[in-house]
């Protein structure tokens, strides 16, 4: 078996010559270019077609504070929420915020093959759940207009 070393300034990493080969600087594998499997737009990094994959599904993070409705999708948007709207009642609790679902394995769905409509309901129906369990209301829908309407469109699942 033939192994091919590549080099990146002071790392080095072995791939096995068989196996589609993978930069380091785009995280993207030659063979396989890293696309949206719904509007073929294809992005440079697993994790920005990933993320972007991700607007496809409910929101996925729900602030803790009592009797706020906040949900969004990214840490970073909680930290700021958090910030404008509850900078009195002391540090951002990143841990605390609630996490409705774990939106990756639904987003592996969509990748995997799964029409995105399906899997949204699925994400839906947990976020559900979850809501329910906390005895709390939000709008984890968002502005997506595509994700209201599959939603509410019946399912292909018999």
């Amino acid at each position: 078996m033939k192994y091919v070393i590549y080099v990146f300034s002071d790392v080095m990493s072995v791939s096995d010559s068989d196996k589609p080969a993978q930069s380091q600087d785009s995280d993207r594998l030659d063979s396989q270019p890293n696309r949206c499997p719904v509007f073929q737009s294809e992005y440079h990094r697993v994790q920005e077609r990933d993320r972007h994959v991700e607007s496809y599904l409910p929101h996925s993070i729900l602030c803790p504070f009592r009797g706020c409705t906040w949900t969004g999708r990214r840490q970073w948007d909680f930290k700021e929420h958090w910030g404008r709207k509850h900078s009195k009642a002391g540090q951002v609790p990143v841990e605390d915020a609630i996490g409705l679902y774990d939106p990756r394995e639904f987003v592996k769905m969509i990748l995997d093959g799964t029409p995105v409509d399906d899997v949204a309901r699925s994400a839906f129906r947990k976020v559900q759940e979850s809501l329910e369990r906390l005895s709390k209301r939000a709008n984890v829908l968002g502005r997506n207009r595509d994700l209201r309407t599959w939603i509410r469109a019946p399912s292909s699942e018999l």
